[in-house]
């Protein structure tokens, strides 16, 4: 059992750097920290973890811990799925390939640089979601796939052109 005074609280701020040699000051600023009380958790409690974060700079919101596992395993967690799968793709089947890669396949990876414990963990945890949303992906690129391999392409300046759009409304908020 859970007790009423402990309020779990997510920042979603973060690098793939870790340890006091990343730390940054400015971190928190005007990022959401996602706070997941129970449904007894105290008030007060609450309250009081919300403000220390406001006070950190950050923006509070409540929800609850099923909602919050879902929205990271997809915003958070399968990235860096595809960062760490495309890194070892790479390595085993073209150890060069790095060797040619530019900035998109640098901005990509990045996140691959991650702390591994962490990951091995947060895979652990919320394996059913992050699973999901893999499997999910896995269709989307099947169709992809199949767009590419079928020469369909009005269907992929449209896919490509709706992505855009909806990266570009995303950045600009």
């Amino acid at each position: 059992k859970v007790p009423t005074r402990f309020i779990p609280a997510h920042p979603i701020a973060g690098k793939e750097k870790s340890g006091v040699e990343a730390s940054d000051g400015t971190l928190f600023d005007n990022k959401r920290v996602i706070l997941t009380p129970e449904d007894n958790a105290d008030v007060q409690a609450i309250e009081a973890v919300s403000e220390l974060w406001q006070t950190l700079g950050a923006r509070v919101e409540t929800m609850t811990h099923q909602k919050h596992d879902d929205l990271l395993a997809m915003t958070s967690h399968l990235p860096h799925m595809l960062a760490f799968g495309l890194m070892n793709y790479l390595v085993t089947n073209n150890p060069d390939a790095c060797d040619y890669a530019a900035g998109g396949f640098k901005d990509f990876s990045r996140i691959a640089s991650s702390d591994a414990v962490m990951w091995r963990d947060i895979c652990l945890n919320n394996s059913t979601d992050i699973v999901k949303h893999i499997k999910g992906y896995q269709l989307a690129l099947d169709g992809l796939s199949n767009l590419i391999e079928n020469n369909q392409s009005e269907a992929l300046e449209k896919l490509f052109v709706e992505a855009k759009s909806a990266r570009d409304d995303w950045i600009k908020d």
